[in-house]
């Protein structure tokens, strides 16, 4: 029996063996639909180089040759294509996760501290998160900027910003007091429902991350998160503004189906982040997008175990994406002329 078909039975079995234990917080039904769910994607037939579109994990079409990805976006895109592809069966599972997501409301006193510390702080610009959030320079924009500064006008002022991504993010960051504030909710929360009242897993925080504050146009692309820190995770959705369309997650359950879960702000959705693909595909249509992200994994003798189950699927799942890699249509024709298209740009870039 092969390594990946051992991690397959044992993640099989801890899920046919789990008790169904009663959850401390109400859950909230998520919208079950088919893949790809919702619209038909931000790719409608062929790309911006005239090619099909590229299907992403989850089966929605991308478009990854928008001017607002540059060819390091696409070689991030690729590698995650290849690598998480299957990690909904190489990577562990909690017994008490059911369909390894699940939508409640935020305790209320932890959102509105939350929101307090938000309205207090000023927005910082979150620099570019290559292959997963379209905040891109646009070197296209970025370029004629330039010659448009160029040309400054009788007055001596110049006639253009530089360019910048049209979906541009922002951090509000937590500082200790609130990351502190947030972890004596949240791992609580987590523990009890990966495990169930009965039997909390323990778990050991890694992170905080956000506010992260998406604006209009934002993307963010399906991927599975790291395993070795992010094996529990909870999306906080602390604000919302000027929304003038859901926009949903978009993530696989444990069911092997592509859900679409509408969040709205107060609400946070627990999942196993590195087990479950996800991302927000569909560009958001709206002003303002405000998340938080915790992040935790097992402690103790648990910790342990999966710390060793890791580095097992590590070891499958690099091994399973050269193979993917090398069978994939259409790859190696889109990359060759990536690498050429890249050396354009570094030379227009020293210009």
């Amino acid at each position: 029996m092969t390594v990946l078909q051992s991690l397959f039975y044992i993640t099989i079995s801890i899920v046919a063996n789990a008790v169904a234990l009663r959850d401390t917080l109400p859950e909230i039904p998520s919208n079950v639909m088919a893949t790809p769910p919702g619209n038909p994607g931000p790719c409608r037939g062929t790309m911006s180089n005239g090619k099909p579109c590229v299907i992403d994990l989850l089966g929605y079409p991308i478009d990854i040759y928008r001017d607002d990805w540059s060819n390091r976006d696409r070689d991030v895109f690729w590698t995650t294509q290849f690598v998480d592809t299957g990690k909904l069966k190489t990577v562990p599972t909690f017994p008490g996760t059911g369909i390894g997501f699940k939508k409640v409301k935020m305790p209320e006193e932890m959102w509105e501290k939350i929101l307090d510390y938000y309205h207090s702080l000023p927005d910082t610009l979150e620099t570019h998160v290559a292959g997963y959030i379209n905040n891109q320079p646009n070197r296209r924009k970025a370029r004629e900027a330039r010659e448009h500064a160029q040309h400054a006008d009788a007055n001596g002022k110049g006639t253009g910003k530089m360019g910048m991504a049209e979906a541009v993010t922002y951090i509000r960051e937590f500082t200790g007091p609130e990351r502190d504030m947030i972890l004596s909710y949240m791992t609580s929360i987590l523990e009890e429902w990966i495990g169930g009242p009965r039997r909390p897993i323990k778990l050991q925080y890694t992170s905080i991350y956000g506010m992260r504050i998406y604006t209009n146009g934002s993307m963010l692309m399906n991927h599975c998160d790291r395993a070795d820190t992010h094996a529990i995770s909870a999306i906080l959705n602390i604000m919302q503004e000027g929304i003038r369309e859901p926009w949903p997650l978009s993530i696989m359950g444990s069911d092997g189906k592509t859900h679409e879960v509408i969040m709205e702000a107060g609400d946070m959705v627990l999942y196993e982040s590195a087990r479950l693909t996800h991302g927000r595909p569909q560009a958001f249509q709206g002003d303002r997008y405000c998340n938080g992200f915790v992040h935790m994994r097992p402690s103790g003798a648990d910790g342990v175990k999966w710390a060793s189950d890791i580095q097992e699927m590590h070891k499958v799942q690099n091994a399973d994406s050269l193979v993917r890699k090398r069978e994939h249509v259409g790859y190696n024709e889109l990359r060759q002329a990536d690498w050429l298209a890249m050396e354009r740009e570094e030379r227009e870039d020293e210009l």
